[in-house]
């Protein structure tokens, strides 16, 4: 499964997805679609995004 990856150039947001109909409404809304980021197995897989706010840096892992 195709992970998405939309943001937000007004507050800084990053937003996850692979619901094609939120990928166009938040496109509508003023979001920029920053394409697929990663896939997943078709399981739905957990995924956990670790961000470090002083390196500006986000490292999404899966167990």
């Amino acid at each position: 499964m195709a992970m998405f990856h939309l943001y937000n150039p007004n507050s800084g947001e990053h937003f996850y997805t692979w619901n094609a109909a939120e990928i166009d409404s938040l496109v509508c809304a003023g979001w920029e679609s920053e394409g697929r980021d990663w896939a997943t197995s078709a399981g739905g897989d957990l995924a956990y995004c670790l961000h470090n706010p002083n390196a500006g840096l986000a490292l999404i892992i899966t167990f």
